[in-house]
C-alpha cells in the first residue's frame, strides 16, 4: 500500500495498492512500486475513500479543495474556450497529462475511447496539457495525439496554473465536473479498471437534468 502524509486527488482507480503516475519529486521513505515517480504530498487512504463513499459524499478535488471547479479558462488548440461558464450547460472531464509520463502516454487512448462513447451524450472532454520535465510545444503535443489518433480537444495549461488550482501534483490525473461545477470524482494514474471507474462517475454525471 503506498502510503503518504498528506494527499489531493481521491485514487480509487485500482484501489489503495496500485497508483501508477508520474510526478516531479520522490519522497524516498514512501512506497513507490509500480510509480515513476509519486509525489509525496499523494496518497491513497482506502478507509477514507470506503467511509465517504459509503456516506453518498464525492470525494474532493482536496483535502482543503473546494467541492466546486476552481475558477479556471483554457483555450483549445483550435481555439475554443472552456471555462466556468462552460460546466454551467453540461459536464466536463479534464484529463491533465504530461507529454512525457509515459503513464499519461498509456492512458490518453484509453481515455479516447471513452470520449466517443460520451460524445452524444453531452460531456465534455478535454486533454489538459501540463509540463512536468520539459515544456511540449502545440505541435509536439498535436504530433503526439495524431500518433495515437485522438481527436479530443486539447489545451496547453501555461505554467500548468489550472492544475495547481484543481490541485494535481501527479500524472495523469482526470476530474470529473458535473454540470454546474460541482466535482464529482478525482482519479489519479492508469489503472487497469479505469474505464469502468469512468464509466461509472460519467453515467452519474451526463444523467444530470
Amino acid at each position: 500500500m503506498l502510503l503518504v502524509r498528506s494527499w489531493h486527488f481521491v485514487a480509487i482507480l485500482t484501489g489503495a495498492s496500485t497508483f501508477l503516475g508520474c510526478a516531479d519529486r520522490v519522497d524516498r521513505n514512501e512506497d513507490v512500486t509500480n510509480t515513476t515517480p509519486v509525489r509525496s504530498e499523494m496518497v491513497a487512504r482506502s478507509k477514507g475513500i470506503e467511509t465517504e463513499l459509503k456516506n453518498g459524499e464525492p470525494p474532493l478535488c482536496g483535502t482543503s479543495g473546494p467541492r466546486h471547479a476552481p475558477k479556471f479558462s483554457l483555450v483549445t488548440t483550435k481555439g475554443k474556450l472552456i471555462n466556468n461558464q462552460s460546466i454551467m450547460s453540461g459536464p466536463v472531464l479534464l484529463n491533465f497529462f504530461a507529454a512525457d509520463c509515459r503513464f499519461s502516454r498509456m492512458q490518453l487512448p484509453r481515455v479516447e475511447q471513452i470520449r466517443k462513447k460520451y460524445k452524444s451524450r453531452g460531456v465534455q472532454f478535454l486533454n489538459v496539457v501540463e509540463t512536468m520535465n520539459t515544456k511540449p510545444t502545440k505541435a509536439d503535443v498535436e504530433l503526439l495525439f495524431s500518433q495515437f489518433g485522438i481527436e479530443g480537444d486539447i489545451a496547453i495549461d501555461d505554467c500548468n496554473s489550472v492544475g495547481l488550482a484543481f490541485e494535481v501534483n501527479s500524472y495523469p490525473t482526470i476530474c470529473v465536473i458535473r454540470k454546474g461545477g460541482g466535482i464529482q470524482r478525482g482519479f489519479i494514474g492508469n489503472g487497469r479498471r479505469l474505464e469502468e471507474a469512468l464509466v461509472t462517475a460519467l453515467d452519474a454525471v451526463s444523467g444530470d437534468p
